[in-house]
């Protein structure tokens, strides 16, 4: 008589068979060449430490180096360095967002590119290593996961600047921070494994998942047109100041990491774009039904702007503010009109609270300013005060502190001139609290750095700076700015189709039709770009050019995927519509999504392809579908009451008729209908 095995054995042998199961079907897809997510890419966005930012490697000389992860060079420069640390060498790891980064560039024209220049003129004595560990998009809260891992590389200093980021990351990512660290970790681990990422991507690749999954891809344009963007941002105070508190926490986290690996630690308070950068939206706080929104309000100065006495402007922006306090659109434009008027203080003052009062503050807020100085008074550490030291040069620069387009390429990132002053300020603070020994470089070794520096930077790559801010600015609806960028771009780089796209398409959404199909014809008169088909074949359209939107309309329905292959089908039906090819227009509007079956305009259309292709039965009840959902719809009516004609029901054409005249009788045409309807009643009571 076999005995019962125990419970603990039965668990026991169930984890064996598990174990060797999987054992099994890793070792299958090695064979097959299948490799784990995290060796290519990020898979929790940079959120765990089980995905590491360095990966060691062995140099040709035979020592160990450590280097950028493959799957993180999306978001961070490649950077080497020896994983132990040589003698008489000290390690500084820059820290942060975009800036540290140095976009729209990178590494070499960054404030660390040219600290790797300057340290080692300010202090020959010492080896020193910059290691520029700026993340795009990356918030406090990785940042601070960022240093962690670098802690464990023998840091003698870290440079943070992370400030603009907090409400931009914390907002488009704020569904994973819901799922829990263990759990997070847990992913993380079993996605470093061939079967756990094999699980994954089929996962993803299912249609509950694929269009609901947070994730960073491959290329800027695409993860910036596909995070949600500032329609989804509404004002929430209460949600801000919890961002606020978890920055400072953040901060206080930097400083410790800092303290337990032995490091020294300082901190670079936010400067941006003032004068130059509108809001990215704004919302009325006008709580009066009767009152008009301060934006509402703005829109009438803004359309007689150049017109107006600059003291009128003034009067009327401030008008606004009095009635609608919160509006930022109001703030900036105010400070515009102070600007024009020389009143600089006045119009700092007031582009500031523009910042405050952004809804999507994609710049840093004063608030988070305050939060750095006062983290770094806490501690007594170091502080470059970049704004500060960069209101002092814009003032002898400029003779004023509004910062704009001469100091920012966009709403944040300083020109490479600016990033070499900010390294000169760091070097200063830091010689002043003696971190760095040595004295700072004279002006000629000063003016050698700059010389290299900018050599690094060629036509070519400016362009594609250039075309990435448009691409940002595109992303953000602030269609002037992408404008003025794209065509920055294309001084430099006059064939490059994506940047005369983003042209076009900034004029097509100002509403200057003729002015973007004329860029737009440019575009393909210099090569193909099919990102571009759809909205080119509807301006296509709109100009009576058929033929030529219909033969872009067709890749473009093969190309295409989900709402945009909807938007180019629908185009091409009509097209086809148009050219009276009534049989193609049906079988166009019959593959559209069957959730517009009962739309209006829709059905309306199918009954003109109905009736063109003879089928009058089928436009009769198409018709009659839309008068009962818009029963006072006179077109419909008029229409409904032709085909029945052509099909000799006249009680029922009076019928629709009459509906017709009750709803408009002054048109023209109900004339004729009614002489067809008397017609052919008479030819019917003669049979």
């Amino acid at each position: 008589m076999n005995t019962p095995l125990s419970w603990p054995k039965k668990l026991l042998f169930g984890l064996i068979t598990t174990l060797g199961f999987w054992l099994l079907a890793e070792a299958l897809l090695a064979i097959a060449g299948f490799e784990p997510t995290t060796t290519t890419t990020d898979p929790l966005l940079g959120f765990s430490r089980q995905v590491p930012l360095l990966e060691s490697y062995q140099a040709e000389n035979g020592i160990e180096r450590v280097q950028t992860a493959a799957g993180k060079l999306v978001w961070f420069n490649h950077q080497s360095f020896p994983a132990i640390k040589p003698d008489r060498t000290r390690r500084v790891f820059c820290v942060g967002g975009s800036t540290t980064y140095g976009r729209p560039f990178a590494d070499g024209t960054s404030y660390s590119g040219w600290l790797r220049e300057l340290l080692p003129l300010a202090d020959p004595d010492t080896n020193w290593e910059v290691i520029n560990a700026g993340g795009v998009s990356y918030a406090s809260y990785r940042v601070a996961e960022v240093m962690q891992e670098l802690s464990q590389y023998e840091p003698d200093l870290f440079l943070v600047y992370s400030v603009h980021n907090e409400f931009l990351e914390r907002r488009t990512y704020e569904g994973l921070f819901e799922t829990s660290v263990l759990n997070r970790n847990a992913s993380a681990i079993l996605q470093k494994t061939r079967v756990g990422s094999l699980v994954q991507q089929f996962v993803s690749s299912s249609p509950i998942n694929s269009n609901t999954k947070a994730r960073l891809s491959e290329e800027v344009d695409e993860r910036l047109n596909h995070t949600v963007g500032p329609s989804d941002y509404h004002r929430d105070d209460v949600w801000q100041t919890k961002v606020i508190r978890h920055y400072e926490w953040n901060l206080e986290r930097m400083v410790s990491i800092a303290q337990r690996s032995g490091a020294q630690i300082a901190f670079i308070t936010p400067a941006s774009n003032l004068k130059d950068c509108w809001p990215f939206k704004s919302e009325s706080n006008s709580q009066s039904p009767t009152t008009p929104s301060g934006l509402s309000q703005l829109d009438k100065v803004k359309a007689s702007w150049e017109q107006s006495d600059d003291s009128a402007l003034v009067t009327q922006t401030n008008a606004i503010i009095n009635s609608d306090p919160r509006c930022a659109e109001a703030h900036f434009f105010h400070g515009r009109a102070l600007f024009q008027m020389e009143e600089f203080d006045q119009a700092e003052v007031a582009f500031l609270r523009a910042i405050d009062e952004d809804v999507c503050p994609l710049r840093a807020t004063t608030a988070i300013a305050e939060t750095v100085r006062r983290v770094a008074r806490r501690h007594e550490i170091p502080l470059i005060d970049f704004e500060t030291k960069l209101r002092q040069y814009s003032q002898e620069r400029f003779g004023h502190s509004c910062f704009g387009r001469e100091l920012f390429l966009d709403h944040v990132h300083p020109t490479i001139e600016v990033h070499g002053e900010l390294a000169w300020w760091i070097l200063e603070e830091l010689q002043r609290t003696r971190v760095v020994g040595g004295s700072l470089p004279s002006e000629t070794q000063k003016v050698n750095v700059q010389q290299k520096v900018f050599d690094l930077v060629d036509d070519q790559t400016r362009g594609i700076a250039f075309r990435n801010l448009a691409k940002v600015m595109h992303w953000a609806g602030k269609f002037p700015e992408a404008a003025q960028h794209a065509a920055d771009a294309l001084k430099l780089i006059p064939d490059d189709l994506e940047s005369r796209f983003l042209l076009a398409d900034c004029e097509l959404c100002q509403g200057r039709n003729e002015e973007s199909l004329r860029l737009y014809d440019e575009l393909f008169d210099v090569g193909d770009f099919p990102r571009a088909y759809v909205n080119y074949a509807e301006l296509l359209f709109e100009a009576g050019r058929l033929d030529e939107a219909k033969s872009y309309l067709i890749p473009a329905v093969l190309r295409e995927r989900h709402r945009r292959r909807e938007r180019a089908m629908y185009l091409l039906a009509l097209v086809h519509l148009s050219l009276e090819e009534y049989e193609f227009a049906l079988e166009c509007f019959n593959q559209l999504d069957p959730a517009y079956a009962n739309d209006s305009d829709m059905l309306f259309l199918k009954a003109e392809a109905y009736a063109g292709a003879g089928d009058q039965q089928a436009a009769i009840e198409a018709l009659t579908r839309l008068t009962k959902s818009e029963p006072v719809n006179f077109e419909a009516r008029y229409r409904l009451a032709v085909a029945l004609v052509s099909q000799q029901r006249p009680v029922d054409a009076r019928h629709q008729l009459e509906k017709a005249r009750e709803i408009d009788p002054t048109d023209p045409r109900l004339e004729a209908i009614t002489l067809q309807i008397q017609a052919l009643e008479e030819s019917l009571s003669e049979k």
